[in-house]
C-alpha cells in the first residue's frame, strides 16, 4: 500500500511539505494544493515557487490542476512537465460553494457530458507525453450517476483514480459510502486509490483488509496528516496512534514558523497560518483542561513572541500528558 498526503489548500504548501519530508517518514507521493487555471495562460510566481523542483527536491510531488477548461488544462499541464514533471492530477473532489458554482472541482460532475467532453479533450492531447490521474468525488447530491461516472473514467488511461467516496453535498460530513467506493473497485479498470477520513491506523487497516480483493493500491491522507504527521510512521512500525514524539513536533511547527515568518510580509500572516494547523494537531487533546488553556492563548496570540512562548510551554504539556 502506498500512502499520498492530500491537497489541502492553504496547509499542505511546499513549506508543509519539505519540513513534513524532513521529519517524518510514510509517504510515497505528495500531491499540491490546487494550481487554479486561469484565461491568461500564466503560471503566477507563487503558483511557479509551489511547484519549484529545487524546492521540491527528494520527494515525488504531484501538482494538482483545478479547471473546467480544457485548452487551459492541457497548456498548464505542459508548461509543468517542463519543469520535469510526469504527473499532473486533476481536481474532480472541491466542494467549495465558489468552485462549485463554476462547474469546477467536484462541480465538474453537475454535467456528466460535458465532464467526458473534456476528460476526451485533455487526454487525446497530452496522454502520450503525460500521466493524468484524478481525484473525485461520486456525484453532487446522491450516487445516482455513479455508474456512469465509472463507465466515463474506464474510457480514459488515466494511471490512477482517487477515489473520495462522498458526494459534493456531504463536504467533509457523515460517513465516507464505502459500498459507492466498493461499486467503483468492483466496475472500474483503473487501480484506485482511497481518500476520506483516515485518521487512525484502524482505518487504514479497514481499507487494508475490506477491499483486499479489489485493485485499492494507495491510500490519501488529509487530515490524519495534519492530526498526528506520525500516523503512517506509527501503522508502518506497528506502534500505537498514541505514539507522538513531542521533541519532533516542536521541531517540525519551529521550523513551519520560521519559514512561514520568512513567506508572508507580516508575522500575523505567519500565525494565522499555524494557527488552522494547530487546530488539528491539538484535537486528540482536546479533553484536556491545560491543553485547552494554551489552545486559547494560541488562537489569540498576535505576537511572535507570545506565540513561541506559549508553543513551547504547550509542548512541556503534552510531553506529560498520556492520551
Amino acid at each position: 500500500m502506498k500512502f499520498y498526503l492530500a491537497p489541502m489548500e492553504g496547509i499542505t504548501g511546499h513549506i508543509y511539505r519539505r519540513h513534513f519530508n524532513e521529519l517524518y517518514k510514510g509517504v510515497d507521493k505528495y500531491f499540491t494544493p490546487f494550481i487554479a487555471t486561469n484565461q491568461t495562460f500564466k503560471l503566477k510566481n507563487r503558483e511557479k515557487r509551489e511547484i519549484d523542483p529545487k524546492i521540491n527536491e527528494g520527494m515525488v510531488v504531484v501538482p494538482q490542476l483545478l479547471t473546467n477548461n480544457a485548452q487551459q488544462f492541457i497548456w498548464y499541464a505542459k508548461e509543468i512537465k517542463k519543469l520535469g514533471y510526469n504527473e499532473i492530477n486533476l481536481n474532480v473532489g472541491c466542494p467549495s460553494g465558489t468552485v462549485v458554482s463554476k462547474h469546477k472541482g467536484s462541480g465538474m460532475l453537475i454535467d456528466l457530458e460535458q465532464f467526458d467532453n473534456f476528460l476526451e479533450t485533455i487526454y487525446s492531447e497530452l496522454a502520450n507525453d503525460l500521466s493524468i490521474s484524478i481525484k473525485t468525488r461520486l456525484g453532487i447530491e446522491n450516487f445516482d450517476d455513479l455508474e456512469k461516472l465509472i463507465e466515463i473514467y474506464n474510457k480514459y488511461p488515466m494511471n490512477e483514480l482517487i477515489v473520495h467516496p462522498r458526494t459534493r453535498m456531504d463536504f467533509y460530513k457523515n460517513i465516507p459510502n464505502y459500498n459507492a467506493f466498493k461499486e467503483v473497485c468492483e466496475k472500474s479498470n483503473k487501480n484506485i486509490g482511497y481518500n476520506g477520513d483516515i485518521k487512525i491506523s484502524d482505518d487504514i487497516n479497514k481499507i487494508i483488509t475490506d477491499f483486499k480483493d479489489y485493485n485499492v493500491d494507495s491510500i490519501m491522507i488529509g487530515r490524519g496528516f495534519l492530526t498526528n504527521p506520525m500516523l503512517v510512521e506509527n501503522y508502518l512500525s506497528n506502534k500505537p496512534d498514541t505514539n507522538i514524539d513531542c521533541d519532533r513536533l516542536k521541531e517540525f511547527v519551529a521550523k513551519l514558523f520560521e519559514d512561514y515568518v520568512r513567506d508572508y510580509t507580516a508575522c500575523s500572516d505567519a500565525i494565522n497560518r499555524m494557527k488552522e494547523l494547530w487546530f488539528y494537531i491539538l484535537e486528540p487533546f482536546s479533553d484536556y483542561n491545560e491543553v485547552k488553556k494554551y489552545a486559547k492563548k494560541i488562537k489569540k496570540a498576535k505576537d511572535k513572541d507570545v506565540y513561541e512562548t506559549t508553543v513551547n510551554n504547550l509542548i512541556v504539556t503534552l510531553k506529560n500528558i498520556t492520551l
